[in-house]
């Protein structure tokens, strides 16, 4: 994009700005700015777990969570004491066809207080686990009836 030439918001672009600056992002929709954007910070702090947290919801929200996957596994490393790191691990196992781990998961959400049981029961994410005896277990073991 030349000085002075629109950018997609209508504005001239900063003749200041190095091109590839006003370029990156031209032609995305929020979302995958979003992605784009967060991916980038990712690059210089990749330990932010507030940036990883928006980048694992935005994958999962994508149906992408092959890619969610991963990011809330390292979230869990970085902060296995919160109970929806926890339970968004769980979600991604589960979309990922590991149930196993799926539950482990989910067992320790529900052990670090993980308590949105109207949500948990209505998740699509855990579909593949519901009929699963160890599942029934566990909502039992909290006190959630089905």
């Amino acid at each position: 994009m030349a000085p002075g030439e629109p950018t997609p918001f209508g504005r001239p672009a900063d003749p200041s700005m190095p091109p590839s600056s006003t370029q990156w992002f031209g032609n995305l929709d929020q979302s995958s700015f979003d992605v784009e954007f967060y991916n980038r910070v990712l690059q210089s702090q990749p330990d932010n777990v507030q940036v990883l947290k928006l980048l694992g919801e935005l994958y999962a929200r994508q149906g992408k969570h092959d890619l969610a996957l991963p990011i809330d596994q390292k979230l869990f490393a970085l902060t296995p004491d919160d109970a929806v790191v926890s339970y968004n691990l769980a979600c991604s196992l589960a979309m990922q066809s590991a149930p196993a781990d799926a539950l482990v998961a989910l067992a320790r959400a529900l052990e670090l207080g993980y308590n949105d049981f109207s949500h948990l029961e209505v998740d699509p994410d855990l579909d593949n686990l519901r009929p699963l005896p160890e599942f029934q277990e566990l909502l039992r073991k909290y006190g959630v009836e089905r």
